[in-house]
């Protein structure tokens, strides 16, 4: 069967650092990162949506994706990849079953403000107004993240209780 679990969560949720600790720890799962993609094309995660540089960011992405799919029946692939709202997660799920994946789980972080705030200022790409986190941060929580969205499986995260649960659980 193959597997995606995208991860869906607001900015600073650490996601990323989640998903680096579980495919370091798990070799034969793939990671996929929207992000990374960018900081290795453009030097940052901040690009302006008016040049056309996201879209060559989700365009590699997804190439990625599609390379790293059919090396074996069984794959299972993290794509941390930006999703905010439901649609942007209809979409993402719907082409992945274009793509031949059968099973889709969300890992959905959930952190809080105060949390992500402090996440963010860390990164070294932060380059906004602290008032823009905790508006990206309300507007995410703003949106359900249900089953309609294409998920087969849902899995709410800790991301600080990483060393509790066996992974196992998460990546059904």
């Amino acid at each position: 069967m193959k597997k995606v679990i995208l991860t869906v969560g607001p900015r600073g949720s650490c996601k990323t650092t989640f998903c680096q600790k579980i495919a370091k720890e798990r070799p034969d799962i793939v990671f996929i990162s929207r992000d990374q993609i960018s900081i290795e094309i453009f030097g940052n995660t901040s690009l302006n949506p008016y040049t056309g540089d996201i879209d060559y960011v989700m365009y590699i992405m997804w190439r990625r994706v599609k390379n790293n799919l059919p090396k074996s029946k069984d794959a299972t692939l993290i794509l941390d990849c930006w999703n905010g709202s439901p649609g942007d997660r209809f979409r993402i799920c719907k082409k992945l079953r274009e793509m031949g994946v059968n099973c889709i789980v969300a890992w959905h972080f959930i952190v809080t403000e105060k949390t992500c705030l402090i996440l963010s200022k860390n990164k070294k790409d932060y380059q906004r107004d602290e008032s823009d986190y905790r508006h990206d941060f309300r507007l995410f929580n703003s949106f359900l993240v249900d089953k309609n969205q294409g998920f087969d499986f849902i899995h709410k995260i800790d991301p600080f209780q990483l060393t509790i649960f066996p992974y196992s659980e998460f990546l059904l």
